[in-house]
């Protein structure tokens, strides 16, 4: 428990002792003493933030409205009410105090993961370092039981690692030789030494945090607006309130203590401190939920645009499918083949493309590799060409409509062509494994009445067939980003759209949708552009993050309407003089405590 909360919470019990005394003493000038005390234990952490936040924003606020209703309560010799009030509004304050501490609590736990030493490995010398002074390339010793200090790739050994902090499971994953390793996971099994692939600041594990720190700093539009209302009807309550006591015997309505009184009561019961706290506890709660669930959410402006969503676009490649495309065949149509081959091979050499890795670890058994230097240009969306001896060769997507490329995709394979001086010379043909409960998490969506679309710069064909092992509602093929974009901006016209992908292509879709779902093992680009991230790649939280945000927003919509529903009812019940102060009190603080104790059920909530 947080420092601030611990000492909030002992001064409402302490508060609550004083009322206790209070309210059975017989002597009248103890009871006022100890009616007091409990007023100003009780009450000094309100009065104390709502002065600051008076003087920070030069406005006045909800608490300053509370604090000056107490003290009128206390003016007019209603000791108990007043002290009652300050209570309740001082235990809604911590029970909103307790939804931050439980919203801030994955955050923290994320933090002592990370390591503050390594050990570097330095001329064949072991070296306690801090893991700020590691740079890209050094090599670290990760002993058995320890946490790895920053991301790397495995240069020694081969061990089993728990990555649940990370990813959400639960099940160990063995790593070797060139396996990645992240920053905060645990050795479980053997010593490996690793190679530091990034720095402290840019590590997987310091980029959770700084998105989940900045998830909780943002507000959602209803928020904003509810902040923006509280600013004006704050003085609209004041106003009001001071008109009641003095217009009334002035024109003979009612008496002045009578007047009074009413202007008091009004001060209370027309205090938005419960629509003020209808939203934030909800979104709170449904963040630290989803975090526990392996989802990191950015913000509270994600789980009420989420809440919406009419379309969901899928990328094909590293989201539906593994994303690691394996070679099949490549089938050549000129002679010289091993020499083709070999230019093949050095040509995708020098792209980073996962088609392109595959193609040169599928030739590296299989050619023999001489030292070759040539230059590539890499056409963005299609593949890379280079010319050698005055010869023009290609490889990637083309437009040729040939048969042969037809009937591999026709099989579901992905191809890519070879051309020399823009003839066909050759096919390759790729195959990538569709991820696991695809096929259920699209029908458990269509359950919800989403559209599920998949975009992809794959061929027809091949976009068919995976459509149909997976029933999504439509394809979108060939694809460039550029049409990706295109597409989602046009889907938006029709409502709330979402965009799922993985890879830095997926960027600019990230990042026009109204919600970037990113896969945790996708680029950089995915992770920063994206308002969700699935850290375990499992694609089966998307529908349960979905109906957890439609819950969130029903259970914020339930808050609103009630507060000012109450708000509404205990106005005109003072007019009418059907509620007294006492009355007042509680069922304007118990609204209050009651939307907050709604908010809190995201965090205990099933499984939908």
């Amino acid at each position: 428990m947080k420092r601030k909360l611990k000492i909030d919470l002992m001064s409402l019990i302490i508060s609550v002792v004083f009322m206790a005394i209070a309210y059975f003493v017989k002597d009248e000038i103890i009871e006022i003493i100890f009616w007091s005390l409990a007023f100003i234990i009780g009450g000094r952490s309100k009065a104390v933030e709502g002065v600051k936040k008076t003087i920070e924003e030069k406005s006045l606020n909800v608490e300053f409205l509370m604090i000056l209703s107490a003290l009128a309560a206390f003016f007019i010799g209603n000791y108990q009410e007043g002290s009652v009030l300050i209570f309740i509004f001082a235990l809604s304050g911590v029970l909103e105090e307790y939804v931050l501490n439980k919203s801030s609590d994955a955050l923290e736990s994320l933090m002592k993961l990370i390591p503050e030493t390594a050990i570097k490995i330095q001329d064949d010398r072991e070296m306690i370092v801090n893991i700020n002074d590691l740079i890209i390339s050094d090599i670290v010793l990760v002993k058995v039981g320890q946490q790895v200090p920053a991301d790397g790739i495995i240069v020694k050994g081969s061990t089993v690692i728990d990555e649940s902090m990370i990813t959400g499971e639960y099940m160990p994953v063995a790593k070797e030789i060139n396996s990645t390793v992240l920053s905060g996971t645990i050795n479980q099994a053997s010593a490996i030494y690793v190679k530091v692939s990034s720095s402290a600041k840019d590590s997987s594990m310091q980029k959770i945090i700084d998105f989940i720190q900045k998830a909780q700093s943002e507000q959602t539009k209803t928020e904003i607006g509810i902040e923006k209302f509280e600013k004006y009807y704050v003085y609209v309550i004041l106003i009001a309130a001071v008109l009641m006591m003095f217009l009334p015997p002035f024109f003979k309505i009612w008496d002045f203590n009578t007047s009074f009184y009413k202007g008091i009561v009004l001060l209370v019961v027309a205090s938005p401190c419960a629509l003020v706290a209808s939203v934030s506890p909800v979104m709170l709660s449904t963040m630290s939920r989803a975090t526990k669930e392996g989802v990191l959410i950015k913000g509270a402006n994600a789980i009420q645009k989420l809440s919406n969503v009419k379309t969901i676009f899928f990328d094909k490649t590293g989201t539906i499918t593994a994303g690691y495309p394996n070679v099949i065949s490549i089938d050549l149509y000129a002679p010289n083949k091993d020499q083709i081959l070999s230019y093949i091979y050095h040509i995708e050499k020098q792209s980073n493309h996962p088609l392109a890795k595959s193609i040169v670890a599928y030739l590296e058994d299989k050619i023999l590799i001489k030292n070759m230097e040539l230059k590539t240009i890499e056409q963005k969306g299609r593949g890379m060409a280079s010319v050698i001896d005055n010869q023009e060769y290609f490889v990637g997507k083309t437009n040729f409509n040939d048969i042969r490329i037809k009937e591999q995709q026709e099989k579901g394979y992905t191809t890519s062509e070879i051309t020399l001086n823009d003839a066909l010379i050759g096919i390759i043909s790729f195959s990538d494994k569709i991820r696991e409960n695809v096929g259920s998490t699209i029908k458990k969506m269509q359950g919800i009445y989403i559209e599920t679309i998949m975009l992809t710069g794959d061929n027809q064909f091949n976009a068919n067939s995976i459509a149909k092992n997976i029933g999504i509602d439509r394809v979108i093929a060939n694809c460039l980003p550029e049409d990706k974009v295109k597409e989602i901006r046009k889907a938006k016209t029709n409502g709330m759209v979402a965009m799922i992908g993985d890879g830095i292509n997926d960027g600019p879709s990230l990042t026009v949708a109204d919600v970037g779902i990113a896969m945790g093992s996708g680029s950089d680009v995915a992770l920063e552009t994206a308002d969700i991230v699935l850290m375990n790649n499992n694609i089966e939280k998307i529908p349960e993050i979905i109906k957890l945000s439609k819950k969130a927003k029903s259970i914020y919509t339930q808050n609103i309407i009630f507060s000012i529903t109450v708000i509404i009812a205990l106005i005109f019940m003072n007019i009418f003089g059907i509620v007294k102060l006492p009355l007042g009190v509680v069922f304007h603080e118990g609204s209050t405590i009651l939307v907050i104790l709604n908010g809190l059920r995201m965090l205990s909530i099933k499984k939908q």
